[in-house]
């Protein structure tokens, strides 16, 4: 499995180098393809895996009908939350769009190759009532779905634990009456940081004033600059690579999180010196750094060495640990690459924590 998942990894790099020059690996062994195939599902980077080797015509077939359907559905998402949109921009509330089909379109050659089941905005948190209201008027409430698919709403007390110790409110959800996306799921996040993160204090509403407009099939909606977009992009994935709780659910390293903010560098014209002026004004140089190390290990690109190299704090410790707050640090005992084949990495990371921390971990499983 390792050796599938390096190969990708230098394919990605490869095609990023050789641009229209590059030819798709033909995998003449038929158990080392049906391994890049295994190793693309289990790390949600199917169908893309087709943009870099030679599918067979029976597998070509199926990763062509999964990014219709994938688009089909983001069409059906966008057009659903068009009114939503609509109020949010006649009432002038300052959020953005974070994720969803902008990263999609931003990081894969087809949007449709990402797929994803709920949408993001960023928000200040002053204005959560307000939002939460205009939610609810547009048939959206504070539930989740069960596995027998019932709405459950979220008790007050699951609602607070959301507020004081995540980036978010509790998720809101709608039934539609629409096949493709019979529920739309929406995060309220009020900070680029985590729960954990008392340290560091950046304002939302001053963060978004240069907002950008964009549109997708009829939904007009706000997303962020290219370097603030680059900028939550990797902090989201330092939080999910670094959170004890993710990881005791899944195991988060995976090539999708990795080739999204490659290809994303790579594919947008991003201000190299504005985008590092934000990261060291507001405190973020450990992590930001940690996610250019590990696309430096990972992917091997001179780019990326040299912006590491520019970004890197006095004290780059982060790049060994794991854990949100200095208080639940832990250093790995296995390296990045190893951390992208684990099948077991929720067991390494509990058999490390303490006794507190694992009482943690329990409590945040009762009300997340």
């Amino acid at each position: 499995m390792k050796n599938a998942v390096l190969d990708i990894l230098k394919l990605i790099h490869k095609k990023v180098s050789e641009g229209c020059r590059f030819q798709k690996e033909i995998i003449a062994p038929k158990d080392q393809y049906d391994q890049y195939l295994r190793v693309s599902m289990a790390h949600a980077f199917y169908p893309v895996i087709c943009e870099y080797i030679q599918l067979n015509q029976e597998d070509q077939k199926k990763a062509d009908l999964l990014e219709k359907v994938n688009l089909l559905k983001q069409k059906a998402l966008y057009k659903e939350l068009g009114g939503l949109f609509h109020e949010l921009n006649q009432r002038t509330i300052p959020y953005v769009h974070i994720k969803g089909i902008t990263l999609a379109i931003a990081a894969y050659w087809k949007p449709g190759y990402r797929s994803f089941n709920d949408i993001d905005l960023l928000i200040d948190k002053r204005d959560r009532k307000v939002l939460t209201e205009i939610l609810q008027q547009h048939g959206f409430n504070q539930e989740k779905l069960t596995v027998d698919h019932n709405m459950v709403s979220y008790s007050n007390l699951d609602k607070m634990y959301y507020i004081v110790n995540t980036h978010q409110l509790a998720p809101f959800i709608k039934k539609t009456s629409n096949p493709l996306c019979p529920y739309i799921s929406i995060d309220l996040n009020f900070s680029l940081l985590w729960g954990e993160e008392k340290n560091r204090k950046i304002d939302i509403t001053s963060f978004i004033e240069d907002r950008v407009p964009f549109t997708f099939y009829g939904s007009e909606f706000y997303i962020l600059n290219p370097e603030k977009n680059l900028l939550q992009i990797c902090l989201h994935a330092y939080k999910d690579l670094n959170s004890i709780f993710i990881m005791s659910v899944k195991n988060p390293y995976t090539i999708k999180t990795f080739y999204e903010i490659y290809l994303f560098i790579k594919n947008t014209v991003i201000d190299w010196n504005s985008f590092i002026l934000l990261v060291k004004q507001n405190g973020l140089a450990n992590f930001i750094y940690t996610i250019f190390y590990y696309l430096s290990e990972l992917f091997e690109d001179r780019d990326i060495v040299c912006i590491a190299a520019r970004i890197k704090p006095e004290d780059s410790e982060t790049i060994h640990t794991f854990g949100l707050t200095e208080e639940e640090k832990y250093f790995w005992n296995i390296d990045i690459k190893d951390r992208l084949c684990c099948e077991n990495l929720s067991d390494k990371v509990q058999s490390q924590l303490s006794e507190k921390h694992r009482k943690k971990l329990l409590h945040n499983h009762e009300h997340l």
